[in-house]
């Protein structure tokens, strides 16, 4: 998804593809999970960021109370959340009782669909700063 993600705004804007990358391009908003209160949390953040071995990584998420940028970026933002939205561009799945799935959360684009209130849903975070014996093959060379 992340590389049809990238490929569609090379394709469709490529004289703006470079700013996606730019930190201070982009300003965020979002309501805070973790108060009471409605409170807005405001943050800079690039759409794309870049990883090691030449790979990229997506930040992006459709639920944002609102962005701040040129009137191009914002366009993009909303038609990468057009693109994302097509049946045709998912891969959807539904996990047993039991099974696990394990991603890496920088280089995949993600998203979930509601489940009911009494099933049980565990989400659980690692961090892996070391080096595999692996050779895998995450995020994508443009």
């Amino acid at each position: 998804m992340l590389e049809k993600i990238y490929n569609f705004v090379k394709d469709t804007s490529p004289s703006e593809l470079e700013n996606l990358f730019d930190i201070n391009g982009i300003k965020f908003y979002r309501k805070d999970r973790n108060s009471k209160k409605l409170k807005i949390i405001e943050y800079n953040k690039p759409i794309f960021y870049r990883l090691e071995n030449n790979r990229f990584g997506i930040s992006f998420n459709p639920m944002m109370s609102r962005i701040e940028s040129t009137k191009e970026i914002e366009d993009i933002y909303r038609e990468i959340s057009k693109f994302a939205s097509e049946p045709k561009n998912q891969l959807t799945f539904q996990l047993r009782k039991d099974e696990i799935l394990i991603v890496d959360n920088f280089s995949l684009l993600h998203a979930r669909t509601e489940f009911p209130e009494d099933g049980g849903r565990l989400l659980r975070r690692a961090w892996y700063d070391g080096e595999s014996n692996y050779d895998l093959n995450l995020g994508f060379l443009p």
